[in-house]
């Protein structure tokens, strides 16, 4: 009996550690299913672009407005244009403020960017484009595509723009650089030239001496000296299309800029945010309550009774629950009180098929 009893303990012992062992497997394998970076990126490209509340703060691209602003302090140039998330690079015509674009304020939204499009502008190309902008916004803020020598050496600024044009063995009439934009229009050609000259150590004196561009960098020069301590005539304080107006989807910005991106949604396979939505509603209106808190007060209720009815472990019901308390919150769900037991109903009719999928082919999404 002694021994029977010691045999049972032994027994127990083990099959105590076969089922440790297996749940730490099952546990793993629905956290890297729920929490992985597909599902991430889905969520944050299923977000509005406003409500990212990004700021240029204390971010990278601060650091590099900072540099730019450096720069022109060591030309002794007084005017520092306003910078500013928006969709995309630009200084809207007449208007001497910077738009850059919002995703460099952001690492996951940069990565994003990346991955769809395959090109994100690094450090260097992020001050090229700085200095680029900052010839737009100071050729604006000083008026001088009015000034008749303006005229004569870069062209007329209500020339039409040029689709067209050489980008290799170009003109030595234009400075060089990576797009040869300056081939393009008189204002991109001032901007280019603008950048070259604001460059440190681009050793432009004896780079362009026996270039026909190399009198618009002498233009540049003088005129910097002249207008450096001179307020600017035209005050930055216009904003085109600025983040907080972007009231549309990261996954509607993409799909406008002609990206193709529904494979991504294959890699999502946490992500729930359509479902939750169309059990809860916003909790901004009056009636509702929290969605988080309604889901936390029936937390344990839901994850024992989905469990027993599908013959699942806890341990795979328990995360689903909890990403659905992160995600109410996150998109700050609410619920109407007269609608509980309707909501609660639906929930545990979601959790339900969420974990069946799971059991019959190893993943939780509904759809793919």
């Amino acid at each position: 009996m002694h021994r029977c009893g010691v045999n049972v303990i032994r027994g127990s012992f083990f099959l105590t550690l076969v089922r440790e062992f297996i749940s730490s497997i099952y546990m793993t394998k629905v956290k890297d299913l729920i929490e992985n970076w597909g599902t991430e990126r889905f969520e944050i490209l299923n977000t509005r672009i406003s409500d990212f509340n990004l700021r240029i703060g204390n971010t990278l691209l601060k650091k590099y407005i900072d540099r730019l602003y450096r720069e022109l302090n060591q030309k002794g140039i007084r005017f520092k244009p306003k910078c500013y998330l928006s969709n995309e690079w630009g200084c809207t015509d007449g208007v001497p403020t910077i738009g850059i674009p919002f995703y460099l304020s952001d690492e996951d939204i940069a990565a994003i960017e990346e991955e769809i499009t395959g090109d994100l502008e690094d450090e260097s190309e992020i001050m090229y484009l700085l200095r680029h902008e900052t010839g737009h916004a100071i050729n604006y803020a000083y008026r001088l595509y009015r000034d008749k020598e303006w005229r004569k050496i870069f062209g007329p600024i209500s020339k039409p723009y040029r689709e067209k044009y050489r980008k290799y063995r170009p003109s030595r009439r234009y400075v060089r650089t990576k797009d040869m934009n300056a081939q393009k229009h008189p204002d991109e050609d001032f901007a280019e030239t603008f950048a070259v000259w604001l460059t440190p150590k681009s050793n432009w004196q004896k780079k362009y001496r026996k270039w026909g561009a190399y009198k618009k960098l002498l233009y540049i020069d003088k005129t910097m000296k002249k207008m450096a301590k001179k307020r600017p005539i035209v005050k930055g304080d216009e904003f085109d299309r600025p983040v907080e107006e972007l009231d549309y989807t990261l996954l509607k910005y993409y799909q406008r800029r002609g990206y193709e991106i529904e494979d991504l949604r294959k890699e999502a396979h946490g992500y729930f945010d359509d479902d939750l939505i169309e059990i809860f509603e916003p909790v901004g209106k009056k009636e509702n309550f929290s969605a988080t808190k309604f889901i936390k007060k029936h937390q344990r209720k839901l994850i024992k009774n989905v469990s027993h009815w599908t013959g699942e472990w806890e341990l795979v019901v328990r995360p689903i629950v909890e990403k659905f308390i992160k995600r109410t919150k996150e998109l700050e769900l609410g619920l109407n009180p007269k609608k509980e037991l309707q909501s609660l109903v639906e929930l545990t009719a979601l959790i339900t098929t969420v974990v069946m999928n799971f059991s019959y082919t190893g993943r939780f999404t509904l759809s793919e």
